[in-house]
C-alpha cells in the first residue's frame, strides 16, 4: 500500500508504523536507469557491471528482447548504444546485455525480506521515467525462482526496471499481477552477470555473439553455451561424402588406409575449433548420440521424444 503525505513517498511497516522516504520534485533518470528500445517492444534496464572488454553490462527482462533483431539502449543521461544479448536466464526471466560504452553502474544489493520498503526506477511505456515506492508483501513464485510481490503499481514498459533498497539494486521488476509489481530478487542477477564474466567471453562487434545460458539459478551447476556442433558434424560428413565421390576411380583395386579412431576425432574437433581434450571428447559424445539417435528412429524419420509445454505466465509488462 503507497500513501502520498506532503509530497514524501511512505511505506507501512510489517509493525503497522509508516515509513517516509524524501521525494523529489520531479524525478529524474540517472546514467545507470536504462531504456531499452526493439523494433516490437519496449521496456527498462539498469547497468550492472563491467564487461571484459571494458564496456557495460545491462540487465534487464528477457520477454522485453525475446525474438527481437535489433536492440537499443538509451542511458538515462542521455547516451545511447546498440546492445548485444550475450547471456540469459529463461528460468528467471532474466537477459544481459552488452554495449562498448563505459557507462556507470550500480552497486548490486542484498536479498530482500517480506516487509522491506523498496524503490523502482522504470520508464513508462520504455518513454517516460518513473519513481515509485512500495514494499515486499510476499512471495510470487511467477517471477522466477524466489520471486517477490511488492505493493505499488507498476505500468507497461516497466519491465526490466531497477527495484533498490538503500541505494542498491536489490531486484528487477518483472510484471504487473493484481495492481502490484512483481520483481526478480538480485540472486539470480549476480548469478547470471557472475557467470558471465567468468565464462571469459569478449565481446567483438565484426563477429556474432554466443549467448551464455544458464540453468535456474537454484542450481549448483553452470552455465550451458549454445552451441551449433550438431550443424558442424552433418557439414563435415556432408563435405567427406563429396570429397569421397570426388576422387578419380583407380583402374585396379587399392588397399584401404584406416584411420584411426583419435586421429579422425581429433580432426572433426579441430574443424570444429574445439581441439582440446574436452573438445574431442564433446565430438565423440556428439558423433555417439547422432548414431545412436539414427538407429533409434531411421535416418530422416520424426523425433519420438516427448516435450512437455510449461504453462506462459501472465501478467508481464512489456
Amino acid at each position: 500500500m503507497s500513501l502520498s503525505v506532503a509530497h514524501a513517498e511512505c511505506v507501512r511497516q510489517s509493525d503497522g508504523t509508516w515509513r517516509c522516504l524524501p521525494a523529489e520534485q520531479r524525478a529524474q533518470p540517472t546514467a545507470m536507469d536504462i531504456r531499452v528500445e526493439c523494433p516490437t517492444s519496449r521496456g527498462s534496464g539498469t547497468s550492472v557491471a563491467r564487461s571484459a572488454s571494458g564496456g557495460t553490462l545491462i540487465i534487464t527482462n528477457h520477454h522485453v528482447i525475446d525474438g527481437q533483431q535489433r536492440v537499443l539502449v538509451h542511458a538515462g543521461n542521455g547516451g545511447s548504444a546498440p546492445a548485444t544479448v550475450v547471456a540469459i536466464d529463461r528460468a528467471n526471466d532474466l537477459a544481459l546485455l552488452s554495449v562498448r560504452a563505459e557507462w556507470p553502474y550500480v552497486k548490486l544489493g542484498c536479498e530482500v525480506s517480506i516487509g522491506t520498503p523498496v524503490q523502482f526506477r522504470a520508464f513508462d511505456a520504455g518513454v517516460t521515467f518513473r519513481k515509485y515506492f512500495g514494499q515486499v508483501a510476499n512471495r510470487y513464485h511467477g517471477a522466477g525462482s524466489g520471486g517477490f510481490f511488492a505493493t505499488g503499481a507498476s505500468r507497461s514498459g516497466n519491465s526490466g526496471g531497477g527495484v533498490y533498497s538503500q541505494g542498491r539494486l536489490v531486484g528487477v521488476v518483472w510484471g504487473n499481477p493484481s495492481g502490484g509489481t512483481a520483481l526478480v530478487p538480485i540472486g539470480p542477477v549476480r548469478a547470471l552477470v557472475e557467470r558471465y564474466q567468468r565464462s571469459g567471453i569478449r565481446e567483438n562487434s565484426n563477429q556474432p555473439q554466443r549467448r551464455l545460458v544458464t540453468k535456474p539459478s537454484s542450481s549448483d551447476e553452470g552455465g550451458d553455451r549454445v552451441c551449433d556442433c550438431d550443424e558442424r558434424l552433418a557439414r563435415i560428413e556432408q563435405q567427406l561424402k563429396e570429397l569421397t565421390h570426388s576422387q578419380p576411380s583407380l583402374p585396379s583395386p587399392a588397399p584401404r588406409v584406416v584411420t584411426p579412431e583419435g586421429d579422425w576425432l581429433k580432426l572433426a574437433a579441430a574443424a570444429l575449433g574445439v581441439s582440446t581434450p574436452l573438445g574431442v571428447a564433446i565430438v565423440a559424445a556428439g558423433f555417439l548420440v547422432r548414431v545412436r539417435r539414427t538407429r533409434r528412429r531411421g535416418l530422416g524419420g520424426p523425433r519420438t521424444e516427448t516435450f512437455h509445454h510449461q504453462p506462459h505466465q501472465q501478467h508481464r509488462n512489456h
